[in-house]
């Protein structure tokens, strides 16, 4: 094998690593963009969701659990909305007020890894980043 040979061979070899590597690297960035996009698109729902449940709700009020906070939402009837974070999954669960209630037995509406809410000012915060107007509810 002449010199000549040896240097092609050594610079198509090169050649195709980095390539290799350039898309090893672009799955990589794609796959954690893709990632990203979907923890948004649930945290969007997340709000959009508990927004309609206030909405709807007569009044609003913050529970305090040693694992998650409880938003509970009352509509005027004789039952109450709460909705909670539990084992990662937003849950939603419809009792019949003054009743205590298992967390376990709240329908899952979607993954969540946390959700804190604090009353403001009139102002819903949920995780830090969220604020919802509840419109004068008390």
């Amino acid at each position: 094998m002449n010199k000549s040979n040896l240097f092609s061979y050594l610079i198509t070899g090169i050649f195709i690593f980095t390539l290799s590597a350039i898309c090893i690297l672009m799955l990589n960035i794609t796959n954690k963009t893709a990632i990203a996009q979907d923890a948004l698109v649930d945290e969007q729902f997340v709000i959009s969701f508990i927004n309609e449940k206030i909405k709807r709700a007569k009044s609003v009020e913050i529970k305090k659990d040693d694992t998650s906070d409880i938003l509970a939402l009352e509509d005027g009837s004789s039952y109450v909305t709460y909705l909670y974070n539990n084992d990662g999954y937003l849950c939603e669960l419809y009792v019949p007020a003054g009743r205590e209630f298992d967390m376990e037995y709240g329908d899952r509406i979607c993954s969540m890894e946390k959700l804190d809410m604090d009353l403001i000012d009139g102002l819903l915060v949920i995780n830090e980043n969220y604020y919802l107007n509840l419109e004068g509810k008390p």
